[in-house]
């Protein structure tokens, strides 16, 4: 009995060194896999941050591309603006011209526009004639206001 319980206390040590020796291997085996996991949590990390700013990189490229194609496309279009304008002026400005030039031919063609305009002049011409006898006195070869 002696040798039986011997021999089964030992076989007991030789199962908990074994079971020790079982739960060791699991727990490295386990801490392995945590320290690998949390290496691929941080590559993980560093991955995505990295997107995050090539993605803010991308957004900003683009958009001040978006800007650039913008101002070209306005800088076109107001000069499209401006040369259409002035066209439109020169038109506006041409016939404006033309239709004066064609009233005043027609005007010096009429006869009593000749005479009305032969009127006034006249009627100018004498008046200023009045105000330079009226108006001014010559005295020693100067003039001098006399009012």
């Amino acid at each position: 009995m002696l040798k039986q319980n011997e021999r089964l206390e030992r076989e007991k040590q030789e199962a908990i060194q074994r079971a020790d020796t079982v739960v060791q291997n699991c727990k490295a085996e386990y801490e392995q896999k945590v320290r690998e996991l949390d290496r691929q949590k941080n590559r993980a990390e560093r991955m995505e941050q990295d997107a995050k700013v090539a993605m803010a990189r991308q957004q900003a490229l683009i958009r001040a591309n978006a800007e650039a194609m913008s101002k070209a496309e306005r800088s076109r279009l107001e000069s499209q603006y401006k040369a259409k304008t002035a066209g439109y002026e020169g038109v506006m400005l041409g016939s404006l011209l033309y239709g004066t030039l064609c009233t005043l031919f027609a005007a010096a063609r009429s006869e009593t526009f000749i005479s009305d305009f032969k009127a006034f002049f006249g009627v100018i011409w004498s008046f200023s004639g009045y105000v330079q006898i009226k108006c001014f006195r010559w005295q020693n070869g100067r003039h001098r206001w006399v009012i």
